[in-house]
């Protein structure tokens, strides 16, 4: 347990992977609420509980131009009255093909988990020995030297990224 600000969510993540830990490591600066779920030093599972809108599955693929609004309110609909997660909404529904919706979800992990490196403030807590299934879009887990390495690399890309792209809610597009 600890503050970012003092100890550094990259120090943190280096200690638990070097450790092969096991257990969930929440990250908190309100609004943003991740959990990253490690397994032998390994990451398996990243949940970002307080995601922006525009961060959302539904939207991205929106945005990208794989999905309609209107089937996006419609598959939102049936994951009101289901319960079920937005991916499985998708794909049960065939709205998605199954290989883009895949892409997605493991862009929007990985994204996640990489952009917690930026985080200067809140807090962290590590709770050892807490459980979790692998999630499939980062199977077979993505080792924490990898994670770290990526998120080092951006977090030093970013400054000069912000001069252009002030914002994460841009979409980039090819132009021919």
């Amino acid at each position: 347990k600890g503050l970012l600000l003092q100890d550094g969510c990259a120090d943190v993540f280096q200690l638990l992977g070097r450790q092969n830990k096991s257990g969930v490591l929440k990250l908190r600066n309100p609004p943003a609420a991740v959990d990253i779920w490690l397994t032998n030093g390994m990451v398996v599972r990243v949940e970002d509980r307080g995601r922006d809108v525009r961060g959302r599955l539904g939207e991205l693929l929106v945005r990208a131009g794989f999905l309609s609004r209107p089937a996006l309110l419609e598959a939102l609909g049936v994951q009101q009255r289901t319960g079920k997660r937005m991916g499985h909404v998708l794909l049960e529904g065939r709205y998605v093909p199954q290989q883009v919706l895949a892409d997605f979800i493991k862009l929007q992990a990985r994204e996640t988990l990489f952009n917690v490196f930026m985080m200067r403030s809140g807090t962290y807590e590590f709770i050892g020995g807490a459980a979790t299934t692998m999630a499939p879009e980062l199977r077979p887990g993505l080792k924490w030297e990898h994670a770290l390495m990526e998120g080092i690399r951006r977090t030093g890309e970013w400054p000069e990224i912000r001069k252009y792209l002030p914002s994460n809610h841009y979409s980039l597009r090819a132009i021919r």
